[in-house]
């Protein structure tokens, strides 16, 4: 069998054998050829438990490299893909077959898996400085990159698996892998890398905040300089809009809103956590069958994008909530809708509904079945994990209970 300079693969009758067709390969090497040859050779002898041990020889004529003869042995207990032996019955090493005719030895062992030699696997890249055991301390301070602006420090190392301080006002703890990890200063591998992820991150954000035109976007920031704290609001006082932090806004005196906006809105408006035009967000009870009742045609669009529920859905479980005399509210937030006129409307957008204090079973079941789902643990920022040091595990699959908060909750966002 002749392999051409051209990597055409000859046979005896001079017919071309196209060896690699529907192998898929990137590009065609000499490596590739030589391992497409070994593999389909080896695979055409029948296993020797069947028929007794194949052998089959082939003189193979390869450009750069002396005449040589290959002996396929079949399938056998010892060796079951097959072997290749050259003419004295030494294994034949293909790879050094594969460099002898020029290709590098880089690509010689990706391309080629020889059947009968020993190969030791290819050494791996050391695992990065903090995935390796001792690298996280306690005590230390770590970060979640991209762009974590809450340095948290860690309490307790068991495994792959770091506890960390969140809150160091509360003592809030949560669980981090250690790949997830890095340290926020004193470490030139962590920092080195956290900068690198910051910098991917900026250049995604800055290709996602392109698919609004830049005259939104424009005015989006205009709003946004406008807006002014109500009185008594501490700014940043809570990165979440929990109703509790006490932090509101109110829309400026050059934002061109509704009056009925600024009525309904301001006070009620807490930083939003939507990476879009959002105006605010939410979360105060407010009355919503009312507001779109009276202003659904004036700059107000309520609407619930996801596909697993609809507005009027969510309208009708909310009705029922207050209709039995409940402390329900809706978390909402307020997309930018620019109007026709010059003026900015909003696209109101409720995510999830909550009940504080006991609701009534009846009551329950009556919203379970319009939503088409039961109620989430509070809040809904916890995450099934098993147990470790100091961190009990939390078992989603047990009934569901009222916690500590007393506070039930429908969540639909996805």
């Amino acid at each position: 069998m002749t392999i051409t300079d051209r990597l055409d693969v000859l046979r005896p009758d001079g017919s071309t054998w196209n060896l690699c067709e529907g192998h898929d390969h990137e590009c065609r090497t000499v490596a590739q050829v030589l391992d497409c040859l070994v593999r389909e050779n080896l695979a055409s002898i029948p296993p020797a438990d069947l028929y007794g041990l194949q052998v089959e020889p082939l003189r193979i004529v390869l450009p750069g490299v002396e005449p040589f003869v290959a002996v396929f042995h079949g399938p056998s207990e010892d060796f079951p893909s097959g072997r290749t032996l050259n003419e004295t019955g030494l294994p034949l090493c293909w790879r050094a077959v594969a460099e002898a005719a020029g290709a590098p030895a880089a690509d010689a062992a990706e391309s080629i898996g020889c059947p009968s030699c020993q190969h030791p696997p290819p050494a791996q890249p050391p695992a990065p400085a903090w995935e390796q055991d001792g690298h996280f301390q306690v005590g230390d301070m770590v970060q979640i990159p991209p762009a974590d602006p809450f340095p948290a420090k860690v309490v307790w190392v068991e495994g792959d698996r770091v506890g960390i301080v969140t809150n160091p006002a509360n003592g809030a703890q949560a669980n981090a892998s250690r790949e997830q990890l890095r340290h926020v200063t004193g470490c030139a591998p962590c920092t080195a890398d956290a900068a690198a992820q910051d910098g991917a991150e900026e250049e995604r954000e800055s290709a996602y905040w392109e698919q609004w035109p830049a005259e939104h976007r424009e005015l989006h920031d205009a709003v946004m300089e406008d807006m002014q704290l109500t009185a008594g609001s501490v700014p940043n006082l809570s990165v979440c809009g929990h109703p509790s932090n006490h932090t509101r806004y109110k829309f400026g005196p050059n934002t061109p809103v509704r009056e009925w906006m600024r009525t309904e809105f301001d006070g009620h408006m807490v930083a939003s956590e939507s990476p879009s035009l959002a105006l605010g967000r939410i979360w105060d009870p407010i009355d919503w069958l009312r507001i779109e009742r009276e202003h659904g045609d004036d700059g107000l669009t309520i609407t619930v994008p996801w596909e697993n529920t609809t507005w009027p859905t969510v309208r009708s479980a909310y009705a029922l909530a207050r209709e039995a005399g409940l402390d329900v509210v809706l978390d909402v937030d307020l997309e930018m809708d620019p109007l026709d006129d010059g003026t900015v409307g909003v696209e109101a957008i409720p995510c999830w509904m909550v009940v504080k204090g006991v609701v009534p079973d009846e009551v329950e079941e009556q919203i379970n079945t319009i939503l088409g789902r039961t109620p989430e643990s509070y809040p809904h920022s916890r995450v099934l994990r098993p147990s470790y040091p100091d961190r009990p595990g939390i078992d989603y699959s047990a009934p569901y209970q009222h916690d500590t908060n007393d506070q039930t909750m429908w969540f639909w966002a996805r």
